[in-house]
């Protein structure tokens, strides 16, 4: 059987967010990427991935915060800094070390709707694919980039990333699919999202919906 890890990049809690300062002071930015990540976590922790690799310039505070989560295992990025093709790049230089052929999943922190059924849909669909590509909301990014560890592409996050997945995956000539399912294509960015999410989670309040998205209610 063939492993499936994830790949998940975390900036400093403090430095997160930074499209919401108009809204959410730097303590509420951090409190809400920390929900967002411990959400997004959860569903992987639950699912049948081996192990859930987080890149960070600051793997002591990720580590801690998400020490109750077995399937962690926090690194740190070898370049502060270097955007989120770095991190990845960190992230799969560290599962070639592993002796086997496996299955990668590059997601980032923030997918409030993630589940443990789509990534296991995931994983099995990549039984049958190459490489698979869900965009962002706005079709612009990727929020997930989904391959066999044998199968890598140059990586283009934060440059219209998602027209380039697809590109170097027709340019390799991999069978790969495109997929747009909303637990994967929703992420938090702007202050329209959080308004939207609040809605989704029928919350009033950036304290209600951290603890919502923590579990702490429901």
């Amino acid at each position: 059987m063939t492993e499936a890890y994830s790949i998940v990049p975390v900036r400093k809690f403090a430095d997160t967010k930074v499209r919401l300062t108009n809204v959410l002071s730097r303590e509420e930015r951090a409190s809400l990427t920390k929900a967002l990540l411990r959400c997004a976590v959860s569903a992987q922790q639950q699912s049948d991935l081996r192990e859930i690799l987080i890149v960070s310039p600051k793997p002591e505070e990720v580590g801690l915060f998400l020490h109750d989560f077995v399937k962690i295992r926090v690194i740190r990025e070898s370049h502060t800094h270097s955007g989120v093709n770095s991190a990845m790049s960190d992230g799969i230089q560290e599962i070639r070390r592993l002796p086997e052929e496996s299955k990668v999943l590059l997601m980032p922190s923030d997918l409030p709707f993630l589940s443990t059924e789509v990534i296991n849909r995931i994983i099995r669909l990549l039984d049958e694919y190459d490489l698979i590509i869900n965009p962002s909301e706005k079709k612009d990014g990727t929020n997930l980039l989904a391959f066999h560890l044998s199968k890598t592409i140059p990586l283009h996050y934060d440059d219209n990333s998602f027209s380039k997945h697809k590109k170097e995956a027709e340019i390799s000539r991999l069978n790969y699919l495109t997929i747009d399912w909303r637990e994967l294509s929703f992420d938090v960015d702007d202050q329209n999202d959080l308004n939207s999410l609040m809605r989704a989670l029928n919350v009033n309040s950036n304290e209600s919906l951290i603890k919502v998205l923590s579990g702490q209610s429901r």
